[in-house]
């Protein structure tokens, strides 16, 4: 509530502040703390500005100090691809098929083969089987490999004859044909298929983002991401969207777009 008084009473708060570390009361005025102190405090309020804690524990919104809050938004959108099983990715993908229109992109992160018991690597053939007429690409935990379907592959024109790129290796079955693991920056012959990501994207996935972060407790951060996020951040400001404390940094050859921003120390 932001626009009101009203205090929030019969808690156990830490307020971090060494003159009264403790308090069972906290008075807020348009979403600003004016005064902890013990329970007598809601006597400064009419009842119905209220609320009863019910002696939860109440602590100072965390910041996380470094955060890359776009990537982290925009995979809230994705398949959570950490599983214990090979079956459990593929029921993930399988269920997101169903809602989405054949064709569009389904995509997910996290996937460990290690942790799958046989320790073999996926194929192609398992996402084929759940996902046969949307484009499947799904990043491995390790940040070194990805996995695609038939579709996706086919998208990205990667087949028997494509050479392995400097950088990382098209992983093949016995007749050399891609399995659907690409290793390193082979990843990135299906990753340059995928949608552009505009701002608009970013700035809605991070409503999301903020939302799930507020469920942590955290109310600020220290966002490590480019200049897009940068633009989001800046439009849901604009909007009034921005419901969180954020310190941006600037990656050094963007500094030339942040001034044009009319961004400035001080």
């Amino acid at each position: 509530v932001h626009d009101e008084e009203w205090v929030l009473h019969n808690a156990v708060i830490h307020t971090q502040s060494p003159a009264n570390p403790r308090a069972t009361a906290v008075w807020i005025r348009n979403g600003r703390i004016l005064e902890t102190a013990g329970d007598e405090l809601k006597e400064c309020v009419p009842h119905e500005r209220r609320t009863d804690a019910g002696g939860r524990c109440v602590l100072p919104g965390l910041t996380d100090a470094h955060l890359h809050f776009e990537w982290f938004s925009l995979g809230l959108q994705r398949i959570d691809a950490d599983q214990p099983t090979l079956q459990h990715v593929l029921d993930l993908v399988s269920q997101q098929a169903r809602t989405l229109a054949a064709g569009s992109w389904i995509r997910g992160h996290g996937w460990n083969h290690n942790a799958w018991g046989s320790g073999d690597l996926p194929t192609r053939q398992s996402l084929d089987s759940v996902a046969p007429d949307h484009p499947v690409f799904l990043t491995a935990k390790s940040g070194h490999a990805s996995w695609s379907n038939s579709c996706a592959l086919k998208l990205a024109r990667v087949g028997g004859s494509t050479p392995d790129p400097s950088d990382g290796a098209v992983v093949r079955d016995g007749s050399g044909h891609p399995t659907g693991v690409l290793l390193e920056g082979a990843s990135d012959l299906v990753a340059s298929c995928l949608p552009p990501i505009t701002v608009s994207d970013v700035a809605t996935a991070m409503r999301a983002g903020m939302a799930k972060a507020h469920g942590l407790g955290i109310t600020g951060v220290h966002d490590m991401d480019g200049v897009r996020a940068l633009r989001a951040w800046q439009q849901l400001r604009r909007q009034g969207h921005l419901q969180m404390r954020v310190c941006k940094t600037i990656p050094l050859d963007h500094l030339d777009e942040a001034i044009g921003c009319g961004m400035s120390s001080g």
